[in-house]
């Protein structure tokens, strides 16, 4: 039995969770929503922060595979960085107002600086692995949580307007999907830096999906149809 649970732990859960990745299963709803968006010129209500989180939170994690060398992590997050390069650069190009652009930009060159100082940090600094591997697992957790708690920055338009059209369900779906995935590696290899911010966002996304369920609006040719 532990033989099995650790070719599971080791190898199994890995390649599932990079087929998944590297397959782009869960960022190909992405592609079809921006594409449809860059068409029309417009993303709508659409709450936009999570796109740029998603490639703060890719580029934490490839460092973290970086140091520690391990490969499931590095190439699990690749795709999703690049990913989140497109999701960027449609927002920005998107945007409806100078406001929004500005807060996009500037969190994207924060979380430059920040993988940049922790790349410093690591390479010129310090001096033991356990320690750059302790500093770049600290970054990429933090970067986590803000990844699986950004829709949350549009839960007072939901709750007020009682309509959840800002919150994006393949992002919700994808990060309900990620999660429980990671956390369910990181359980197999007894790792806490995977299973704790990881942990944490498959209760957030679940209470996500909650809310844009309870106040999701038909659609409007659903409605016309009705009519």
């Amino acid at each position: 039995m532990g033989f099995h649970l650790e070719i599971c732990a080791l190898f199994v859960k890995p390649l599932v969770l990079n087929r998944l990745h590297s397959d782009n299963f869960l960022l190909l709803p992405f592609f079809s929503t921006l594409k449809a968006a860059r068409r029309s010129g417009s993303l709508g209500p659409l709450n936009t922060i999570p796109f740029v989180m998603v490639l703060g939170n890719c580029g934490a994690w490839i460092a973290y595979g970086l140091v520690v060398a391990n490969p499931y992590v590095f190439w699990a997050n690749a795709p999703g960085f690049l990913c989140g390069l497109f999701m960027f650069s449609s927002s920005v190009m998107l945007c409806a107002t100078q406001k929004d652009r500005n807060v996009l930009e500037g969190l994207a060159l924060g979380f430059g600086a920040i993988l940049l100082a922790t790349a410093y940090t690591t390479s010129m600094v310090l001096t033991t692995q356990s320690a750059r591997a302790n500093l770049c697992v600290a970054v990429a957790n933090a970067f986590t949580f803000a990844f699986y708690a950004s829709p949350l920055s549009s839960m007072g338009t939901v709750f007020k307007a009682k309509n959840s059209a800002s919150l994006s369900l393949p992002l919700l779906g994808m990060s309900l999907t990620n999660s429980a995935l990671w956390t369910s590696y990181g359980l197999s290899i007894a790792d806490k830096g995977l299973v704790v911010p990881n942990g944490a966002g498959v209760l957030l996304s679940v209470l996500q999906l909650a809310v844009f369920f309870a106040f999701r609006q038909p659609s409007t040719s659903a409605t016309k149809a009705s009519a």
